[in-house]
């Protein structure tokens, strides 16, 4: 399968991010992260590059939460979703939990 939303030249680790990493409460499994490395096969995985992709998902969705909480006009619907997904950002088990721990998952 191929994600054509917006292609780029990247190390492995961008892509490796997202397992076991809770982001857009996917691959939150342990089992899953297993499958997917199995199937992926063996590879050499820098665990400060997948932090460091980690992190930098978690600073792009902290922004994006914030202009959808500021944007003048928004339903407030829409701003109390932005504002709870931005809090659960930081919570135990969270995305930036997890990303804390990347050495010790990898």
């Amino acid at each position: 399968m191929i994600d054509w939303d917006e292609p780029l030249l990247a190390p492995k680790e961008r892509d490796l991010m997202f397992v076991g990493a809770g982001i857009g409460d996917r691959w939150n499994r342990p089992r899953e992260a297993e499958l997917f490395y199995q199937g992926y096969g063996p590879a050499a995985v820098d665990p400060v590059a997948v932090a460091y992709y980690r992190y930098e998902r978690i600073v792009v969705d902290v922004v994006l939460f914030c202009q959808e909480i500021l944007l003048p006009g928004a339903p407030a619907a829409d701003r109390q979703r932005a504002l709870v997904k931005l809090a659960g950002a930081f919570g135990p088990g969270s995305v930036a939990e997890i990303a804390c721990r990347t050495g010790d998952r990898i």
